[in-house]
């Protein structure tokens, strides 16, 4: 069986007229992070020549990947892959023809990390001029080469010899194809490589941030709840600072795209002051103006609501989080929980934990994960 062997991929995406060219600036949507979203390969197949046959099952299935769009076009990232290799072959025949022989992974799998290197290049129609791209305007073609380089090699028994191969190019030869899908740019494979092993793999991007936008959001509000006479002042100031500084801290989660999705729906209808949140307000501004703690008491009303309904449905909808995420998120809410202060600062830790604790116990429960 002939090797695989690690490669150069190249994309073109051709999204415009093709004559002579000029190098031109990447098209701003191309940079910043791309994340892996799936990836696998795999051929399996059995061949029979008379009493002779040959079985073969191997493939891959790449963990987790990203890489990052420099303005310069330079592209790096990291990433891993799981891999299998199983082939057994022989005669079928009676003995002594019987003979058979099998080669496999040490383990039968193998995880292999790999980074990521490469270039973005850009150019435009000869005429246009070679400023950023404009939009109304022909876009350039681009075209996109990475290449993976694994940490080291596979180990195979052969025959009961133990070697090593070169890990598998996880990306393929195949050209992917470029779409805008619900606000993201999708790079995707799907085909079939040489013997009939088939390959699928899939990156995306945000067109715009999620998470950052529902930040966005929180702090306009906070802005419009400032003054000592609004009730919701502090826990406006305090929702701020957690979107805030989770999203800003998003890339260290084991899974951002948990946080773009739930976030979205935790602010959205303390923002828009729907279903309940009518009701809270107004239990706030019942508060009489005179009560010293007036903001705390509000502060812990919001809280309870913005818990047990906003964030028990956004989990519920887009996922738990994964308990390192999860702790994460924790030190943030209690951060800015300091930094914005109160009477009864240390007291709201423990019970904001409690009914985070309780509403991703609930979550667990009913995605049953």
């Amino acid at each position: 069986m002939r090797r695989a062997c690690l490669g150069i991929f190249i994309v073109t995406l051709v999204i415009g007229v093709c004559h002579s060219q000029e190098k031109s600036p990447i098209p701003q949507k191309y940079l910043g992070k791309w994340r892996g979203i799936e990836g696998e390969a795999r051929l399996r197949e059995r061949r029979q020549e008379g009493i002779k046959f040959t079985e073969i099952d191997l493939g891959f299935i790449i963990n987790q990947f990203e890489f990052d769009v420099a303005e310069d076009g330079k592209i790096t990232g990291s990433g891993s892959a799981t891999y299998w290799f199983n082939v057994h072959g022989g005669a079928g025949g009676p003995a002594p023809f019987n003979i058979q022989a099998e080669s496999h992974l040490e383990g039968g799998q193998q995880m292999v990390k790999f980074s990521i290197v490469g270039e973005t290049t850009c150019k435009r129609p000869v005429g246009e001029p070679p400023s950023v791209p404009k939009e109304s305007g022909p876009p350039p073609e681009c075209v996109v080469q990475v290449k993976a380089i694994p940490e080291r090699q596979l180990v195979q028994i052969n025959a009961g010899s133990r070697q090593t191969i070169g890990a598998w190019n996880v990306f393929g030869p195949l050209e992917p194809k470029l779409r805008e899908e619900d606000g993201k740019l999708v790079l995707e494979v799907a085909g079939v490589l040489e013997r009939g092993m088939k390959i699928h793999w899939k990156a995306q991007k945000a067109l715009k941030d999620p998470c950052q936008e529902a930040a966005k959001a929180a702090e306009d509000v906070a802005e419009k709840s400032r003054g000592l006479l609004d009730p919701t002042m502090k826990f406006a100031m305090t929702q701020a600072c957690i979107a805030k500084t989770a999203c800003h801290s998003k890339e260290n989660l084991d899974d951002p795209n948990w946080l773009d999705k739930v976030m979205p729906k935790f602010i959205n209808p303390y923002r828009d002051q729907t279903h309940g949140w009518l009701a809270v307000r107004a239990a706030c501004d019942a508060i009489p103006i005179t009560n010293l703690f007036r903001q705390d008491i509000c502060g812990a009303m919001m809280a309870a609501y913005h818990i047990n309904v906003d964030l028990r449905d956004a989990m519920i909808t887009e996922g738990c989080g994964t308990d390192n995420d999860w702790a994460a998120m924790e030190d943030s809410i209690f951060a800015c929980i300091d930094e914005v202060g109160g009477l009864f600062t240390e007291m709201a830790k423990p019970i904001v934990k409690l009914m985070r604790d309780n509403i991703r116990d609930i979550c667990q429960q009913v995605r049953k994960l």
